[in-house]
């Protein structure tokens, strides 16, 4: 009985329904405090992986706890989406993700292994267990096509050294978790979001031709994008091919 019971939760997990995302209002809650804690935890992490210089105790808890609000009010959206599912803990564990290394690499120019691998075994973990629950290969080979296709992308640029391998290993991350056809919106969105930005500072003379851009940040933004707007984006691909 237990077993059956476990199980039916299990599979819920699994599927992505829209009649899970009608949760109560404690979960709710419960969902927006736990993202606040693990912004918080993040930023901490951060701190440590960049090696900040020492500050007072009060501006740290204010730090802390300014990134946490942030990360909850970006993530609640995720919940909204997905409710208590592995789609959400998938997305939930990547924006955690994208949020340490983005951090980071703004400040060292480094996207952190630190984080990069834990979270991809984390979601290879949760696709694994999705797939076995669904009795189905396709969530795990949709993934592993994902993060193949994220690698591929970005592995020229990185061979020519216009980029580091960590964005490269970012990208793979956002295909593993989003998928391949995601992963390429990501890269879309990424790289508009990163020309803009480099026009801005050029225009202000802030920067110059020769100067290096961190290119994570905008992963991590085009990736943001993608987990909130993915369905609208897929409705807009299939409108312009029924034209």
């Amino acid at each position: 009985m237990n077993n059956a019971l476990l199980g039916a939760i299990l599979y819920g997990l699994a599927i992505d329904s829209p009649s899970k995302k009608k949760e109560g209002g404690s979960i709710h809650l419960f969902v927006f405090t736990a993202s606040f804690i693990l912004g918080a935890a993040s930023f901490r992490l951060y701190e440590e992986l960049a090696g900040l210089p020492a500050k007072t105790e009060k501006n740290r808890r204010l730090q802390r706890a300014a990134v946490g609000a942030s990360f909850g009010a970006a993530t609640y959206p995720l919940f909204l989406m997905h409710g208590i599912s592995f789609s959400f803990f998938i997305n939930f564990a990547l924006a955690a993700c994208l949020l340490i290394c983005s951090l980071v690499d703004l400040k060292r120019f480094l996207i952190p292994n630190a984080a990069v691998i834990p979270c991809f075994c984390i979601i290879f973990t949760l696709k694994a267990f999705s797939s076995f629950m669904l009795a189905s290969f396709e969530p795990l080979a949709f993934a592993l096509i994902g993060a193949t296709a994220g690698l591929a992308m970005l592995l020229p640029f990185a061979a020519l050294g216009a980029m580091g391998m960590g964005d490269v290993k970012l990208m793979a991350l956002v295909g593993l978790a989003l998928g391949p056809l995601d992963a390429l919106f990501c890269l879309f969105l990424s790289t508009v979001f990163g020309t803009a930005a480099c026009l801005v500072l050029l225009g202000l003379k802030m920067k110059t031709l020769r100067s290096r851009i961190q290119f994570g940040p905008f992963i991590s933004a085009g990736a943001l994008c993608v987990m909130l707007f993915g369905e609208k984006l897929h409705l807009l691909i299939d409108a312009v091919y029924s034209v």
